[in-house]
């Protein structure tokens, strides 16, 4: 599936594969010019996946575009870069991904 159907299966999906999460996003650096902007945002996310019921430490950065549509800011584009979902046992120091 694609567009808006594939991120709505992915968001119904979450609970069977992340049935704990805590989505902590954190300093928002977020520049205006007319109607675009661009955002950065970073998350800490303690959560626990299903597979295995292990709990992990999760730590990402957002880089987001957005656009305004008719008065209403609008995502345009957004990825998400991770820096480590490590076990929360392990530590991101010992091991950087969990598998």
């Amino acid at each position: 599936n694609d567009g808006r159907e594939a991120i709505r299966q992915f968001f119904q999906n979450a609970p069977s594969r992340l049935p704990f999460a805590i989505h902590m996003v954190m300093n928002p650096i977020i520049e205006v010019d007319g109607d675009r902007a661009t955002g950065v945002w970073y998350l800490f996310q303690p959560c626990t996946y299903a597979e295995g019921n292990q709990a992990v430490w999760g730590s990402a950065r957002y880089d987001e575009e957005y656009v305004r549509v008719n008065g209403k800011w609008m995502f345009q584009h957004l990825t998400l870069s991770s820096h480590f979902w490590t076990p929360f046992d392990k530590g991101w120091a010992e091991t950087q991904f969990a598998s």
